[in-house]
């Protein structure tokens, strides 16, 4: 069993895996990566048709065609976007964020026991995190155009 160690949060991770962790994110929350999501676009792309906005309908449906190719692929980008927070595997630095390499993080992970329900929280607990750390940010900022006022 593999020791899997994360970056505590956004903030302490290297800028390339920040920038990893919201592409993946991004993706998970644009295109979706399971049934519910694809029964929310055909269910989207029937209303959007039924408006009158077939080009919407199209987009729905061109995310609904990618995110069934992803699961084909049995790729989560919300699994690479939390590979992307593995700071180390068995001690050793993960460097390399090539979707190869992360598939073998997210392998480490799976032979490590963790699942779906624990990856979901951990992306959950990095999430609140860098939700906290914008709203904390953001207060600075205002409260500095405050000032200068």
């Amino acid at each position: 069993m593999a020791k899997i160690e994360f970056y505590e949060s956004i903030e302490t991770a290297p800028y390339r895996n920040y920038q990893k962790f919201n592409k993946y994110l991004a993706l998970a929350n644009e295109v979706g990566e399971n049934p519910q999501d694809w029964y929310k676009r055909i269910d989207r792309a029937t209303k959007y048709v039924a408006a009158g906005d077939k080009a919407t309908a199209v987009k729905e449906l061109s995310n609904l065609k990618l995110s069934v190719a992803h699961a084909a692929q049995e790729f989560s980008p919300q699994g690479f976007a939390l590979a992307a927070m593995v700071k180390s595997v068995d001690g050793v630095l993960v460097t390399d964020l090539s979707a190869e390499s992360l598939t073998k993080v997210l392998e480490a992970m799976s032979d490590s026991g963790y699942s779906l329900q624990s990856l979901r929280a951990k992306i959950l607990d990095l999430k609140k995190k860098l939700i906290h750390k914008l709203k904390s940010t953001l207060q600075r900022l205002r409260a500095a155009a405050l000032i200068i006022m």
